[in-house]
């Protein structure tokens, strides 16, 4: 029995101009905060995070069998460099439903290595640019009345994308970022922004939404940063 591992997509169309709506009203009431400069970048810095966040299927066949997800992260970022960092980061999302009466679980381990470049203009506003590196590891599994299965893959990802950092009032940073990943036959295209605050000069917190314009998968999550 071959399973489906989740990471092919299906279209989904009614969901997506709300979906996407979501993302964009995010992004332009992050802007209008930005007005004031004054707050720390995380470009140019070294930390340690962790996140938690939860996915909206957009592809037919996960949407029908399993709904949402939800998934689990770390990050820790190097600056190597006046305008280079260097930013590992790891993802666990698991899920789990029902296909025509069997139980099914889905999850999914990526690892990315970015190499990243910053423009640093000395303004509240940090344009940058990154190449992506890893790899992606899926695993299907399906039991019912005499019947198990298993499915898994591995696959190497590359790719790369750019976004900015606003530097938005004394205690609020915006990021606004566009990523292109390509795992062999799967492509992701999210569209990220994420608005922190500052609780201290070395903690922040954020929330932030993702719209994938491939797979129309849509993700909110919450995020903590500790600068090193």
């Amino acid at each position: 029995m071959r399973l489906r591992t989740g990471i092919n997509q299906g279209p989904k169309e009614e969901k997506m101009s709300r979906r996407l709506c979501s993302i964009l009203a995010m992004a332009i009431l992050s802007l209008t905060i930005a007005v004031t400069a004054g707050a720390e970048t995380l470009l140019g810095t070294n930390y340690i995070g962790g996140s938690i966040g939860y996915v909206e299927y957009g592809n037919e066949y996960r949407d029908r069998v399993f709904g949402n997800g939800t998934d689990m992260g770390v990050v820790g970022n190097i600056n190597l460099a006046e305008s280079i960092d260097l930013n590992l980061s790891a993802k666990y999302e698991w899920t789990d439903g029902d296909d025509a009466g069997l139980d099914t679980e889905s999850t999914l381990f990526l690892a990315v290595a970015d190499l990243v470049y910053f423009f640093n203009t000395g303004e509240r506003l940090k344009p940058y640019i990154n190449a992506s590196l890893g790899g992606v590891y899926v695993e299907a599994e399906a039991s019912g009345p005499g019947l198990h299965a298993q499915d898994d893959e591995t696959r190497l990802a590359f790719g790369g994308g750019g976004g900015v950092e606003f530097e938005a009032g004394e205690s609020v940073l915006l990021r606004l970022g566009l990523d292109y990943l390509n795992m062999d036959e799967v492509e992701n295209i999210d569209l990220t922004t994420s608005l922190g605050f500052w609780f201290t000069k070395k903690i922040l917190g954020a929330v932030s939404a993702t719209y994938d314009f491939d797979t129309e998968n849509s993700r909110a999550g919450i995020k903590l940063i500790i600068k090193l």
